[in-house]
């Protein structure tokens, strides 16, 4: 638990999104968040900067969400093997 707290502590002080833009988003929209900023600081930092990274977040946040919905209730995937598809838009796609 106190890893756990350790690490949203250091999140939230590099964070350039408001805690209520966080609030808002999915559980989709959080990994995408956290897998930008340590992942591609860069990137994040430029859409930050561009005045463009919760638009683009956001937009990101509910395409993924919608289209973990869609696998789980139109093809009737289980939840864990619909989060592995997500991923790998995360991991893999982003920002086209």
């Amino acid at each position: 638990y106190a890893e756990k707290q350790r690490r949203l502590n250091l999140m939230a002080q590099e964070m350039l999104i408001t805690k209520e833009q966080w609030r808002t988003l999915t559980v989709v929209g959080k990994e995408i968040h956290e897998y930008w900023m340590k992942w591609k600081p860069k990137m994040y930092k430029e859409l930050h900067q561009r005045g463009t990274l919760w638009k683009v977040l956001k937009s990101e946040d509910e395409r993924l969400f919608e289209m973990m919905c869609e696998v789980v209730a139109e093809q009737r995937v289980p939840e864990n093997q619909a989060w592995e598809i997500i991923r790998a838009e995360i991991y893999d796609e982003m920002i086209r």
